[in-house]
C-alpha cells in the first residue's frame, strides 16, 4: 500500500518497489534506465509530456516528448536530470561515441547552430536507440543508422549527419 504525491492510496506489487536509499550498481542503474524507457515504446509523442497515456480518458493528451522520456527513465534509476534536452546536454558528462554505454544519451541539433540541442535519445546498446521522435509519432526503438543515416562508429571521425550535429553525454559514471 503506497500513498502518491497527491495523497491518494494505491496498491503496488512489492516486487515492483525498491528503496532509493539502497545503493545500486551502475550496471543496475543503466538497466533501470533502459527498462524504464522501453515501457514507453508505442506511447504517443506529446510535446512537453512526461506521463504514460491513460486509456480511460476520452481524449488522452498524455504521453512523452524526447526529454520527458529521458528524464522519467533516469528518475526511475534515482537520477533527477534537467527537463529539456539542451539542459540535459549541458549537465551531462561528455563522452565519445565509441565509449557510449547502455542508458547514455545521444543529443542532436542543427549542424549550422553548434551547441543548439533540440533532441535527445537513449542509447539501448548494439547500435540501437530509444526515442520519442516528434509530434504525430510514437516512442520507438530504432537503429542509430536508420535514424541518422550512418553507423554510430562513424561519428567518432565526424559527429554530423546531414543537417544534424550529434553530441553524446552520460549521467551514470562508468
Amino acid at each position: 500500500k503506497v500513498r502518491n504525491v497527491q495523497g491518494k492510496v494505491s496498491w503496488v506489487k512489492e516486487s515492483e518497489l525498491r528503496s532509493l536509499r539502497s545503493p545500486i550498481s551502475t550496471r543496475q542503474q543503466r538497466q533501470i534506465v533502459l527498462e524504464s524507457a522501453k515501457k514507453f515504446i508505442n506511447d504517443p509523442y506529446y510535446w512537453g509530456g512526461r506521463s504514460a497515456p491513460n486509456p480511460r480518458l476520452l481524449f488522452p493528451v498524455t504521453g512523452v516528448d524526447c526529454s520527458g522520456l529521458s528524464g522519467l527513465a533516469y528518475a526511475a534509476a534515482g537520477h533527477l536530470i534537467a527537463r529539456d534536452s539542451l539542459e540535459q546536454y549541458m549537465q551531462s558528462v561528455k563522452v565519445s561515441p565509441a565509449n557510449l554505454k547502455l542508458g547514455d544519451l545521444i543529443f542532436s541539433g542543427p549542424a549550422d547552430s553548434p551547441g543548439k540541442v533540440t533532441h535527445v535519445a537513449i542509447y539501448a546498446g548494439e547500435g540501437e536507440i530509444i526515442e520519442a521522435p516528434k509530434t504525430g509519432t510514437f516512442v520507438r526503438q530504432i537503429s542509430f543508422q536508420e535514424k541518422y543515416g550512418k553507423p554510430l562508429a562513424d561519428c567518432a571521425a565526424d559527429p554530423r549527419s546531414g543537417d544534424r550535429a550529434l553530441y553524446f553525454g552520460a549521467f551514470i559514471k562508468n
